[in-house]
């Protein structure tokens, strides 16, 4: 693997973890969302 595909593999990774934590956010106020919803 040369020093530029290792630059964009890393890019990439973080990218996707930004994703990721981005999502699991979005989910988890969902089921708090939800779980209040169906307590009432």
């Amino acid at each position: 693997m040369t020093s530029v595909q290792a630059e964009a593999m890393r890019g990439l990774g973080s990218w996707h973890g930004g994703l990721f934590m981005a999502a699991s956010k979005v989910l988890g106020e969902e089921s708090v969302k939800e779980a209040g919803q169906s307590g009432k």
